[in-house]
């Protein structure tokens, strides 16, 4: 009777030891890819730590930890593909929506961003394209803030002004009165704002 309890007992601490020993090997696993992962993320090769930092969230997917790892390895790869000038201002204007003010990276983006968006404005500017000038200004400032955006501001108001004048010479009063309309959102003084004005009363008095 007691060799058959001791034998039962034998058995039983088998097969805890068993039960241990399989519990223990995913998380010695998950614990070596977190290091690897680590030690990847520390040499700068973040795709490699990435692969490394997901296998350890499907094991422990509440780890924040491993989660902000995740994040900031994402990050960097993104800002990588910004200065390697894949996609720059698409990728730009990504990172700038996904981390915001928060961005490790944020200044550097918005200055790429900004530099990008202002020779592409001008290029319009001087094909008198106004409405992608506009667009390109409006883009400006929802993702950038009026930081910057004088210059631009300033080229949109004299194309109007511009473009109104030549409608006046070939006597498209209707169209020369909607572009003197159009300059007053982009007057910055009395003087800009009072010569719009006046263009448009001209226009306004022809229409009559």
């Amino acid at each position: 009777m007691i060799k058959k309890f001791h034998f039962l007992i034998l058995i039983l601490g088998n097969l805890l030891c068993s039960y241990s020993y399989a519990v223990a090997q995913p998380e010695n696993e998950t614990y070596g890819h977190l290091i690897q992962a680590n030690s990847l993320f520390h040499d700068g090769k973040y795709e490699e730590a990435l692969i490394n930092y997901q296998v350890v969230i499907e094991n422990q997917p509440s780890n924040n930890y491993v989660l902000e790892q995740i994040r900031r390895a994402e990050e960097e790869l993104l800002y990588t593909e910004i200065t390697d000038e894949t996609n720059t201002d698409e990728n730009c204007r990504k990172y700038i929506s996904k981390y915001g003010e928060e961005g490790k990276y944020i200044l550097n983006v918005k200055n790429i961003l900004s530099q990008n968006l202002l020779s592409e404005a001008y290029k319009y500017y001087q094909n008198k394209e106004i409405n992608s000038l506009e667009n390109t200004y409006k883009e400006y400032l929802s993702l950038l803030g009026s930081v910057k955006s004088n210059e631009m501001k300033q080229w949109l108001y004299s194309l109007c002004i511009e473009m109104a004048t030549e409608e006046i010479r070939k006597k498209e009063w209707m169209s020369s009165k909607v572009l003197f309309e159009r300059s007053l959102k982009y007057s910055s003084t009395d003087l800009e704002f009072s010569e719009a004005q006046k263009g448009i009363e001209r226009a306004s008095k022809k229409i009559k």
